[in-house]
């Protein structure tokens, strides 16, 4: 399959490249053939390359613009959740903060949870999920607690 791409590059490498040299030097009669048919040998696999590279570049690329954190629109929205999740780890804003308060902004991260006999050391928050080049990206919020005070937060994109 790959010996096709090349082949089909080399060929309009090949013309391209007989035009530009036959008028570039109008003197040389066969010797533009065989000039063009080496560079046409060596550039397709490399202008190969670059296209495929251009264009799963182009398949891949994903845009998510940043919004500033509010708590009515992270409850509400869980899809743009991480949209805002850059605005909630670059300004400390959950930092130091308790369980309860963690609950009152963001909600709990399980329904069922009892903040009151929560052990656990890490939530985490699902902040949705994006469509990415053949499958889904998705996207958490981590947060670590000791003493039951927040020490670190952290966003985790797990690829399907």
């Amino acid at each position: 399959m790959i010996y096709i791409v090349y082949v089909i590059i080399g060929t309009v490498v090949f013309l391209v490249l007989r035009k530009i040299i036959g008028r570039l030097f109008p003197n040389l009669k066969t010797a533009k053939d065989v000039i063009s048919g080496f560079l046409a040998v060596c550039l397709a696999p490399i202008i190969a390359k670059v296209i495929f590279i251009l264009f799963f570049n182009l398949i891949m690329y994903e845009y998510h613009p940043n919004r500033k954190f509010e708590t009515n629109s992270w409850q509400e929205n869980l899809q743009d959740r991480h949209q805002m999740s850059e605005d909630l780890i670059e300004r400390k804003i959950l930092i130091n903060k308790s369980k309860n308060q963690i609950a009152t902004e963001l909600g709990k991260p399980n329904g069922d949870i009892r903040i009151e006999t929560d052990t656990l050391s890490n939530w985490r928050y699902n902040m949705g999920s994006r469509g990415w080049g053949f499958g889904l990206k998705y996207y958490y919020l981590n947060i670590e607690f000791e003493n039951n005070k927040t020490i670190q937060v952290r966003r985790e994109e797990i690829i399907d």
